[in-house]
């Protein structure tokens, strides 16, 4: 269980781990909310705040390129 607790523990710190790289460009600060540029994603933008209990939560878009699955 405790094993459980730790891998939620990390998960969300994740954003505030990329939030912190040096790739990670800040835009803006609104009501709370950090809104900002990952390049990593090919140029997505992204939305992060955390709450008094402790969550993080990122919500963005990933522009990187795929390839389709049938071509």
């Amino acid at each position: 269980m405790r094993l459980l607790y730790f891998v939620f523990a990390f998960i969300a710190v994740m954003p505030r781990i990329v939030l912190a790289d040096d790739e990670t460009i800040k835009w803006k600060e609104v009501g709370g909310w950090t809104v900002a540029v990952d390049p990593t994603l090919g140029n997505g933008c992204f939305v992060l705040t955390s709450f008094d209990d402790g969550t993080v939560f990122r919500l963005g878009l990933n522009y990187t390129k795929k390839k389709a699955p049938f071509t």
